[in-house]
C-alpha cells in the first residue's frame, strides 16, 4: 500500500514538472 501512495505522489511530481514543459512547447508551436 505504501508502495502504491509514493509511486502515485512520484506520477504526481512528474506531471507537475512536465506539463508547464509541455505547455511552453505547445505555445511555440502555435505561435511559430
Amino acid at each position: 500500500m505504501y508502495v502504491v501512495l509514493e509511486d502515485a505522489e512520484a506520477v504526481m511530481a512528474v506531471a507537475v514538472a512536465v506539463v508547464p514543459i509541455v505547455e511552453v512547447v505547445i505555445a511555440e508551436v502555435v505561435i511559430a
